[in-house]
């Protein structure tokens, strides 16, 4: 507990700051009265022998010490008032603290109650609950001792009968097996007396199945070669006017019309193939192509153009049409001397009105100008003519009323639609006979070409009509 302070209090401590502290002021001060500085012209105690002894000048000087001493008394009393103001604050919060605190402990002391209330409540509800159990239980044990003595004497009887068939069961089982084990003896030693006879068989038939087996994987050698393709970065030869090719395993094979399934087999084989070696040379053998649409056949030539590695497209008996564009266009091309070629003017049927066929016929001109145009740039870098899109359509109805111009294969170089007449070919990708092969055949058989996509066209060599598209 704090008294309260009061100003009066003679037990109170002075807490006066040393600068209110008449005592305790500074003795550099000059008008301090406590610090006689000899040096001080106003100095009283430090007459000065130079200055006249003034009265006015003394009266001054005892006016000030007077207001001096007012001033100091003045602020005693206000830090007297402050520091009981102070005091009063203080002993008011700790008597609120004081308030608080037992406050608090009344409600601890008051919940502690009510938890030993409930403490206690519930261990006799426990010691209530014991005892009913043990009185229920002393219940059941008494009525369980009357239910054996009075069904003990039939539950041993019964148990007796149990065991009297259980006795009997066995013995039935064990004669039953007595009996199995004796014919199951009786069967191994027949078994024992045929195993030699079955074993001679089965050596027989091991023997036989090993000569079968033997002779089937000497007719599977004899359709599989030793030889590996070869895969020279410069596959043609030329020996004493021979020009001789050597084609590896990367060939592609192309063989009737040109239609969206033969872009895809021929673009993604030259993807992997790229992707496998883009040094190695690729082949594109055509056997015989009408010709076929012209995108698909588009879709050939940008990836022969884009290739990175070297693609040589080779033409061994028949090339007209779409086919043959794809061979004058590739950067390496190659033909038979006697193999044919047929250059003509894209065509195609159609049906509608008027606008409709003015509109068909503008499309066929700007597919035929936009494939046509590189081919005759191409001819005339191979024969550093001028020949231009106008002479090339005069040329082809020259040569056929029909405009189907066709020319064997060194007469086809000649024309610069080929860059060399090849006169071998040395295949070695033939590893396997080609009757065991399982090779997929390209040839289309049928003759019902697959409809055309929006503005395509087929371009192909038909003077039978045995496609139907």
């Amino acid at each position: 507990m704090i008294n309260p302070p009061h100003s009066n209090n003679p037990n109170q401590p002075n807490n006066l700051n040393n600068s209110d502290n008449p005592n305790n002021l500074d003795k550099n001060q000059p008008n301090n009265p406590n610090n006689p500085d000899k040096n001080q012209p106003n100095n009283p105690n430090n007459p000065d022998k130079n200055q006249p002894n003034n009265p006015d000048h003394n009266n001054d000087q005892s006016d000030n010490h007077q207001r001096y001493h007012r001033y100091k008394s003045e602020l005693q009393k206000k830090k007297e008032d402050l520091q009981y103001q102070i005091d009063i604050i203080a002993y008011q919060k700790q008597l609120d603290n004081i308030k608080q605190y037992s406050k608090l402990k009344n409600q601890r002391d008051e919940l502690k109650l009510q938890l030993d209330i409930s403490n206690h409540q519930v261990d006799l509800s426990h010691h209530l609950f014991n005892s009913d159990r043990k009185a229920i239980q002393a219940k059941l044990d008494i009525r369980k001792l009357d239910t054996k003595c009075k069904y003990e004497p039939i539950l041993t009887e019964l148990y007796q009968e149990k065991e009297i068939q259980r006795l009997q069961q066995d013995i039935s089982i064990y004669k039953l097996q007595h009996e199995k084990d004796t014919l199951r003896v009786q069967q191994d030693i027949s078994e024992l007396k045929n195993n030699s006879k079955k074993r001679k068989l089965f050596n027989q038939i091991n023997f036989i199945d090993l000569q079968l087996n033997l002779n089937h994987k000497s007719q599977e050698l004899k359709q599989w070669t030793t030889k590996k393709p070869t895969y020279p970065l410069n596959p043609i030869k030329k020996l004493d006017q021979i020009t001789e090719l050597t084609i590896s395993d990367r060939r592609i094979h192309l063989c009737g019309a040109i239609i969206y399934s033969t872009a895809d087999h021929i673009t993604d084989r030259i993807d992997y193939y790229n992707h496998q070696n883009h040094k190695l040379p690729i082949f594109i053998i055509i056997d015989y192509s009408p010709g076929g649409s012209v995108m698909a056949g588009y879709r050939i030539l940008k990836s022969i153009e884009t290739s990175k590695a070297p693609i040589y497209v080779v033409v061994k008996s028949f090339a007209a049409s779409m086919a043959a564009s794809i061979t004058s266009l590739a950067p390496n091309s190659l033909i038979y001397p006697n193999a044919i070629m047929l250059h003509h003017q894209i065509w195609s049927h159609g049906r509608g009105n008027l606008t409709q066929y003015k509109e068909q016929y503008e499309n066929l001109v700007e597919w035929w100008t936009r494939l046509e145009t590189p081919l005759v740039d191409k001819i005339n870098q191979r024969n550093n003519s001028n020949l231009t899109l106008n002479d090339w359509i005069k040329l082809m109805y020259e040569h056929n009323s029909d405009g189907d111009w066709e020319e064997f294969g060194d007469n086809a170089v000649k024309l610069g639609w080929v860059d060399q007449v090849v006169h071998r070919i040395t295949e070695t990708s033939r590893s396997q006979h080609p009757d065991f092969s399982k090779r997929p055949k390209l040839d289309h058989q049928s003759n019902q070409l697959p409809e055309l996509l929006p503005f395509d066209y087929y371009w192909l060599y038909d003077p039978h009509h045995h496609y139907d598209y």
